[in-house]
């Protein structure tokens, strides 16, 4: 029996050609020199070594490589053209089933590009020496991971390098014709890799539409200070991580909690040191909103006590308020936090009556700052409504979004809420789009809507939850795009100190930032959100229309491997398409050139964000 089993599964395998394991087969590393390449123009056609271009090993290597990488020059050029070429083996590539070069590269910053060329010879008398070539752009200055698949490399009637030409590949080049201007960039570790995924499906591809229209992009993605402000003071490392974190967000709205600088053994606040912060995040061009919230009794406290605090709160209140008065950054106010969890404040009446004595006393001392509340623990439709109804002055709602509220929350639960705007362990929250409206069509003028403390979950996470950067990542960038139409910011929570914040907890930007940074940039505040797209329960996906670009942004949340076709109309004519992403499979953002086509493939290695552009 086993062994007509195992007969069985020989003759299956024959029958369907089983490939063999995949293994990456490394071309140049420059770890022995650069001995192996050659260099051809049109002015030596091989006669002589080339007088336009030039390939030399320099001690800037590429993240992760050796010791060495290469640098090509390719001087001025006039109606002509030049090369830089190693010889490949097409054979082994196919042995090993690879499907893309990969590289790292780092251009000069110019608007040049240079034409990376695949070489195949075939033993026919016509047409013998064929060319499938991919332009690859230099205007990045940092070291970038790119991954030219083979379906990209075209000849020059336009025909896709297939399996059967990847066998007659025998040279690799970088290539400039016509006329150029002088460029130099860096190249390292260049493989044939195989990155095939799963197979994608015609029925699978998805379409997006960039004619459509789903409204304007409302939210910015900020951050709640807490404990940055320690890290900051420990060491000028941290002030330089949280710093540039700060600036690739911004404009963005940075959140300070009052209560977070209240010595109680003294009674007071430290207000010196919350200005510093203040200035600090100013100064990397974020703006500042302070929660104002009168401390709560603890147990043990005398009612006298309680009294005495509750006096300090309003006198450092009017002293902070008058201090930043005129300043041209705008001056925001939380007032209140969680309210309806607090003993003294039990109903929406409370809350109301707390929140309009605070603002009426924030407006005497600076009348242009913008002021809101009450920083509701979850929106609720009663106590939402009543609140915006009966406030006397409401520049913006607040409240807290979180994934769960239970350590036991899992993938799929927490991927629903940033879907929906919605915790399932709340479901009679209101979602994102419907607190929006709610407040928004009570008030004239409406009010903005802000989630000032936004975070995976609030309860303590299980062993075994989902909680890396990566998937914190994706559920961040699939939260902003749920939102993008409805809610106009989005703080998340913690910006450093912990597993799962924009700084890690050794002091790098993580990929929690690196996603947050994708939505930022790729989908800014204004741009036009055309289409989007739910395709399962782990995905979301949306075509952004920018002034520069038309964007598409995938974000994924599921654990494994994962293929997106997609397919763009109206995206225009193309002069450049491109894809930036962030997953497991490398520790900082990717920068991939694409062909110039309006259906593109893009592989997340796990929970990630990818962007893929259309520039015309």
């Amino acid at each position: 029996m086993l062994r007509s089993g195992l007969a069985t599964l020989i003759l299956v395998a024959a029958a369907v050609g089983m490939l063999p394991a995949s293994q990456a087969v490394l071309i140049e590393d420059f770890e022995t020199g650069a001995g192996a390449w050659m260099t051809n123009d049109g002015g030596v056609a091989g006669a002589k070594p080339a007088k336009l271009c030039g390939i030399y090993t320099t001690s800037d290597s590429a993240p992760g490589g050796g010791q060495q990488a290469g640098m090509i020059e390719f001087l001025e050029g006039k109606s002509t053209w030049a090369s830089v070429t190693i010889d490949i083996n097409g054979q082994t590539w196919a042995q090993n089933n690879c499907t893309e070069l990969s590289m790292w590269l780092r251009g000069d910053g110019s608007d040049s590009e240079v034409s990376v060329v695949l070489r195949a010879f075939y033993n026919r008398p016509h047409n013998p020496d064929v060319a499938y070539s991919q332009p690859v752009s230099l205007r990045g200055t940092q070291w970038r991971k790119l991954g030219l698949r083979f379906l990209g490399f075209k000849d020059k009637d336009g025909q896709t390098l297939t399996r059967d030409d990847l066998l007659h590949l025998t040279l690799l080049q970088f290539v400039k014709a016509g006329s150029w201007e002088p460029c130099r960039f860096y190249v390292d570790e260049l493989r044939a890799e195989s990155k095939a995924g799963p197979i994608v499906s015609q029925q699978e591809v998805l379409e997006l539409d960039f004619r459509r229209w789903s409204g304007a992009v409302r939210t910015q993605i900020g951050c709640n200070f807490g404990a940055a402000g320690a890290a900051i003071e420990a060491s000028l490392e941290a002030q330089d991580t949280v710093g540039s974190v700060i600036r690739g967000l911004a404009p963005c709205v940075v959140r300070f909690v009052l209560d977070d600088y209240l010595r109680r053994d003294q009674e007071q606040y430290d207000i010196i040191r919350l200005n510093q912060h203040v200035n600090f995040i100013q100064r990397q061009g974020a703006k500042a909103l302070i929660c104002l919230h009168s401390p709560p009794t603890r147990p043990g406290d005398e009612a006298q006590k309680g009294q005495g605090l509750r006096q300090v709160f309003r006198a450092t209140v009017r002293r902070l308020v008058t201090l930043r008065a005129g300043e041209p950054w705008g001056r925001y106010y939380e007032l209140l936090s969680q309210p309806l969890l607090q003993p003294d404040l039990v109903t929406t009446y409370d809350v109301i009556n707390a929140y309009n004595l605070l603002a009426d006393q924030i407006i005497q001392a600076d009348p242009d700052a913008w002021i809101g509340g009450p920083g509701l623990a979850s929106p609720w439709e009663e106590h939402l409504s009543g609140f915006v109804g009966g406030a006397n002055r409401l520049d913006f709602l607040s409240y807290h979004f979180w994934g769960a509220h239970t350590p036991v929350a899992d993938a799929a639960q927490l991927l629903s809420a940033a879907r929906t705007g919605q915790s399932p362990d709340l479901p009679g929250q209101l979602s994102f789009e419907v607190a929006g409206a709610q407040a928004r069509w009570q008030r004239r003028p409406p009010p903005e809507v802000f989630a000032t403390q936004t975070g995976l979950n609030s309860a303590t996470p299980s062993a075994g939850q989902p909680t890396s950067e990566y998937f914190t990542g994706s559920w961040l960038a699939m939260a902003a795009l749920a939102a993008a139409p409805y809610i106009d910011k989005l703080l998340y929570t913690p910006l450093s100190g912990d597993k799962v914040g924009f700084v890690d907890e050794e002091g790098q930007a993580s990929a929690v930032y690196q996603a947050a940074w994708l939505v930022r940039t790729y989908m800014p505040r204004g741009s036009k959100l055309c289409h989007w797209l739910y395709p399962d329960d782990e995905t979301i996906v949306a075509a952004i229309r920018t002034a520069t670009a038309n964007n598409v942004v995938i974000a994924y949340g599921g654990e494994g491997q994962r293929v997106f076709a997609i397919k763009v109309k109206q995206a225009g004519k193309l002069a450049l398409a491109r894809a930036r992403k962030v997953d497991p499979s490398a520790q900082q953002i990717q920068f991939l050139d694409l062909p110039l086509a309006t259906q593109q493939t893009i592989e997340l290695a796990g929970p990630g964000v990818a962007v893929v552009q259309f520039i015309q």
